[in-house]
C-alpha cells in the first residue's frame, strides 16, 4: 500500500487556516486533520479529541518525558503561566495505511516537524494584509489589545519565513472562497485523490 502524505500549513494567529482546512477536508478522499495537544483549558465549544487533545500541564509533562509527541513547544499563557502544545505520535498512525495528513502548525514546530518529515509539503497561507489581520484578531474578542499586538508581531515574523515554505496562498478576506479553491486544487492535484 502507498504511504499517505504529509501537509503542514502554517500562517499568522487569524488568517483562517482552520477554516480553509475544515472547508477542504469533505472534498478530498483519504484526508485527515491531524488534532494536537494542549495543556490550556478547553474553550467555549472546544471539544477534546477534534479541536485539540487536552491534557492538564502535569500529563503533558509526563508525556514529554514518555515520549509521546514528535513535537512541541511552550507557548505564553494566559497570567505569565505557560501553554504547552504538542503533536502526539499516534496521530501519524494513518499514514502508514495510505491516510494523507494534514495539520495546522505555528512555524518553528513545521521546521521541527520537516526534519522528520523531509517529504512533507510546507503550505504558508498569508493574509492579504496586516490591517486586515489585525481586524480579524480583534472581531474574534478572545484577546486583549496588549495579546493583538504581540500576536502581529509574531505575525510578521511568521510572514518574514513563509519565503521557506513549499506553495503560498494569499487569504484574501473579502473572498475566502479563493483561498479554499486553490488549497483543494493543490491538495488534489499532489495527493492524486
Amino acid at each position: 500500500m502507498k504511504k499517505g502524505k504529509l501537509f503542514i500549513l502554517s500562517g499568522p494567529s487569524g488568517v483562517g487556516k482552520d477554516t480553509l482546512i475544515y472547508k477542504v477536508l469533505p472534498r478530498i478522499k483519504k484526508i485527515k486533520k491531524i488534532t494536537t495537544a494542549t495543556s490550556r483549558p478547553p474553550r467555549k465549544g472546544e471539544k477534546n479529541g477534534i479541536h485539540y487533545h487536552f491534557y492538564s500541564p502535569y500529563q503533558f509533562k509526563e508525556n514529554i518525558k514518555n515520549n509521546f509527541f514528535i513535537e512541541y513547544v511552550i507557548a505564553h499563557g494566559k497570567k505569565n503561566k505557560p501553554d504547552y502544545y504538542g503533536t502526539p505520535l499516534f496521530e501519524f498512525e494513518p499514514l502508514k495505511n495510505g491516510i494523507h495528513l494534514i495539520i495546522n502548525m505555528e512555524v518553528k514546530g513545521a521546521e521541527t516537524l520537516k526534519k522528520k518529515f523531509p517529504r512533507a509539503t510546507r503550505i504558508f497561507i498569508l493574509p492579504d494584509n496586516l490591517e486586515q489581520l489585525k481586524k480579524q484578531l480583534t472581531q474574534r474578542g478572545k484577546e486583549n489589545q496588549a495579546r493583538i499586538k504581540t500576536r502581529l508581531q509574531r505575525a510578521r515574523y511568521e510572514i518574514g519565513k513563509a519565503k521557506l515554505y513549499d506553495h503560498i496562498i494569499i487569504n484574501h478576506y473579502k473572498r475566502p472562497e479563493k483561498a479554499s479553491d486553490e488549497l483543494y486544487k493543490l491538495l488534489k492535484r499532489l495527493t492524486g485523490e
